[in-house]
């Protein structure tokens, strides 16, 4: 299970395996600066899990090294007309 906090002072994602432990997450994986907004799996590869948050950054991470791996670019708002 992966877990994720909206919260702005603690942006992190938390991988967490209830088989050995429901009080000690498995790894806490750190790169917004700002509280998360979603997550998703990766439908092909369950090893990969993409997270968005309020610090506009969207992030794929790979769960078997718990790192980032790409990052998308942040383009320029749409101003509306």
């Amino acid at each position: 299970i992966v877990t994720a906090c909206g919260d702005d002072q603690n942006p992190t994602l938390k991988m967490w395996d209830l088989r050995s432990s429901t009080t000690l997450p498995l790894a806490t994986l750190q790169g917004h600066e700002q509280g998360l907004l979603s997550i998703s799996w990766c439908p092909q590869d369950t090893s990969l899990l993409m997270s968005c948050g309020k610090d506009n950054k969207t992030i794929l991470w790979d769960l078997f090294d718990c790192r980032p791996i790409y990052e998308l670019p942040v383009t320029a708002p749409v101003q509306a007309g």
